[in-house]
């Protein structure tokens, strides 16, 4: 008996009554739970923020040389297929382009080929155009 009023004294002194003790841990690594899983969220988009960022940079870059590149295609002499056409000398670090005529659809007719431009960045394909072109 007088270890139940001992212990009935220890839990009116701290607040709290029997069988109440641990709350606050539960408490505590619950609330840590909820932060990190926010936390989580929040990197995963930024993250995601960051490659849509990077990509569209890069197809944006891709369509600019793109548009050039046809440009100076078109400026050429016609060339019939299977041939290639210079590239434009400006491109940014790690892009590379292109420039060939293929043969247009089941068409026989030197006189008439796609222009198929390609734009790569760091090796990988970001940007393929094509257009026809022909020699009349």
């Amino acid at each position: 008996m007088k270890l139940f009023m001992r212990t009935f004294q220890l839990a009116r002194l701290t607040g709290r009554a029997r069988g109440q003790t641990g709350g606050l841990l539960i408490e505590t690594v619950v609330a840590l739970t909820v932060f990190g899983v926010l936390g989580s969220v929040v990197l995963s988009g930024v993250q995601t923020s960051f490659i849509s960022k990077r990509n569209f940079d890069s197809q944006s870059v891709a369509e600019n040389l793109v548009r050039n590149q046809m440009e100076y295609v078109l400026e050429q002499t016609y060339k019939g297929w299977p041939d290639t056409y210079g590239s434009v000398t400006s491109t940014p670090a790690g892009y590379s382009i292109v420039a060939k005529a293929v043969k247009y659809a089941t068409s026989t007719d030197s006189n008439i080929s796609t222009i198929e431009v390609t734009v790569y960045h760091e090796g990988q394909p970001v940007k393929v155009f094509e257009t026809i072109r022909t020699n009349r």
